[in-house]
C-alpha cells in the first residue's frame, strides 16, 4: 500500500518519561532554571506541531520536535538582541540568562540519553563553518560543550549528508541539497530512535482490515493487535492509549477522535496545557488495542512555521543580529535562510523506530567573501563583437575591430 496516501486519525506522541515531570512556568525569569529548558521546548513542541497541521492539512504529519528546538537553540547561542529575543521567546524561554539556556540544552541532552537495553536513542549536533569567516570562539567553544556538537568545515553538502545518514542509521540519507557560496554555515541536529515494545505484538494476529480515510475512502492495511493492560484516557471527544518502551523511560501515546469527530477538532484543544492535564488522567486498564504497521517519511521547510511562532526577524537578511555568531564587515548581514526538517517513522511488531534531522541554513546577505576582485577590460587591442537578438538569440551582427578610426573601416 501507499503510505503517502494515508491520513492517520490519532495523533502519535514519542515522549520521554522526564517530560512527565515539567512544570508550567513560574513567569519570573530570574529564578528559571535548567529544567525550564525542558518545560519549554515541550510547550514548543506542540506549538510547532499545530503550526505544521495547518500548513500541512490532509497529509500525514510527523516531525521531531527536540530536533528542531536543539538546532534552533545551538543557532540562538550565536544571535544577539532583538534576534535573540525573538528566537528565545519562539522557543518558551522569553528571558532566559544565557548561562541557565546553555547549562539546560547540555542537562536536556544527558537526560534523554540515559540507557535503557530495550531503546537505542541517539542525539547528535554538528556545526559547518565556512572557513573564510571569522566565526567567533566563544560561538564554537560553548556549541561544543553544551550541544556536544562536532565542528567541520563547510565544503559542500556530501559531507553533511554522509554525516546524517551514519547518524540516523541509514533512516535519512539527505537534508541538504547543495551548499551555495553565499551559504557560511550549517547547524544541524540529528536524532535516532529504535525502541522494542515492553511487550510485543504477536505477528500471527497481525491481519489485513480497513482504514477509512478523512474522505471516507477505505483502504486495506496490516492492522496489529493486542490484548493487555494499557495505560488509557477517554473524554468525551476522544480515547488514548499509552505504550510503554522497554523499561518504560519512553513511550508512544495515539489519540483516537470520536466517530463523530475528526484530527481537525482534536487540534483545537491540543497544546503542552492540554497535555499536562491528561497526562496523570491516564489509567492502566484492561483491553485490546489495533494499530496499523506504519512507514512513514516526511519533510519540511520550517520558515513559516516557524516565522508564525514569532521568530520572523531571525529569517531577515535586513533585521536578523548573529554577531555573536561571526565578525562580517560593516553593511553586511548574517540571517537563517531555511530550517529544513526530515523524519522517518516505523511502526511494527517489534517496537517503533524513528529518526529526525534538523538543518539550519546560515547565509551572509552579500558573497563579499567569494566576491571576485573588479576587472580593468581596456579594449587596446583587436576585439571582436556580437549583436543578437535576445529573444531567439540570433546573431545580427558579428565582427572583428581590427583598427577602430573611421577611414579604417573596410
Amino acid at each position: 500500500m501507499s503510505n503517502s496516501n494515508i491520513i492517520p486519525v490519532f495523533f502519535i506522541l514519542i515522549a520521554a518519561s522526564s517530560l512527565a515531570a515539567f512544570s508550567l512556568p513560574s513567569g519570573n525569569t530570574e529564578k528559571m532554571t535548567p529544567n525550564d529548558v525542558e518545560r519549554a521546548y515541550a510547550e514548543f513542541s506542540f506549538d510547532l506541531y499545530q503550526k505544521e497541521a495547518a500548513a500541512h492539512k490532509n497529509k500525514n504529519i510527523f516531525i521531531s520536535p527536540a530536533s528542531v528546538a536543539l538546532a534552533l537553540a545551538m543557532t540562538t547561542g550565536g544571535s544577539d538582541g532583538e534576534t535573540e529575543k525573538a528566537m528565545l521567546r519562539s522557543l518558551r524561554l522569553k528571558g532566559i540568562k544565557r548561562e541557565i539556556f546553555k547549562a539546560g540544552n547540555k542537562s536536556l541532552i544527558q537526560n534523554l540519553l540515559q540507557k535503557d537495553e530495550e531503546v537505542e536513542l541517539s542525539i547528535a549536533n554538528s556545526i559547518w563553518l565556512k572557513e573564510s569567516i571569522k566565526f567567533r570562539e566563544e560561538f564554537k567553544s560553548d556549541t561544543k560543550e553544551f550541544f556536544l556538537a562536532d565542528l567541520f568545515p563547510l565544503t559542500s553538502a556530501t559531507p553533511i549528508n554522509e554525516w546524517v545518514n551514519k547518524k540516523t542509521n541509514g533512516k535519512i540519507s539527505k537534508i541538504v541539497e547543495t551548499v551555495s557560496p553565499a551559504d557560511i554555515a550549517y547547524l544541524v541536529n540529528a536524532i535516532y530512535f529504535k525502541g522494542s515494545w515492553a511487550k510485543e505484538f504477536d505477528k500471527s494476529k497481525t491481519k489485513l482490515r480497513a482504514f477509512y480515510l478523512s474522505d471516507g475512502k477505505e483502504i486495506r492495511v496490516d492492522m496489529m493487535k493486542q490484548r493487555d493492560s494499557f495505560k488509557y484516557l477517554k473524554t468525551e471527544s476522544f480515547e488514548a492509549v499509552m505504550l510503554p518502551y522497554g523499561d518504560g523511560k519512553t513511550s508512544i501515546s495515539l489519540f483516537l477522535p470520536n466517530i463523530d469527530s475528526d484530527l481537525n477538532a482534536f487540534y483545537k484543544n491540543l497544546s503542552y496545557k492540554s497535555w499536562k492535564l491528561w497526562e496523570p488522567e491516564f489509567i492502566k486498564r484492561e483491553g485490546t488495542i489495533e494499530m496499523p504497521k506504519l512507514k512513514i517519511e516526511y519533510k519540511s521547510n520550517l520558515n513559516k512555521s516557524l516565522s508564525a511562532l514569532g521568530m520572523e526577524i531571525a529569517f531577515s537578511p535586513v533585521n536578523a543580529d548573529f554577531s555573536r555568531m561571526c565578525e562580517i564587515e560593516s553593511g553586511l548581514r548574517v540571517y537563517i535562510s531555511k530550517v529544513l526538517h526530515k523524519t522517518f517513522l516505523k511502526i511494527d511488531e517489534k517496537g517503533t523506530e524513528a529518526a529526525g534531522v534538523t538543518a539550519v541554513t546560515i547565509k551572509l546577505t552579500s558573497t563579499m567573501h567569494d566576491r571576485v576582485k573588479p576587472f580593468n577590460l581596456i579594449f587596446n587591442r583587436p576585439y571582436f563583437l556580437v549583436i543578437k537578438d535576445k529573444s531567439s538569440g540570433l546573431p545580427l551582427f558579428m565582427g572583428s575591430v581590427l583598427d577602430p578610426l573611421p577611414s579604417n573601416v573596410h
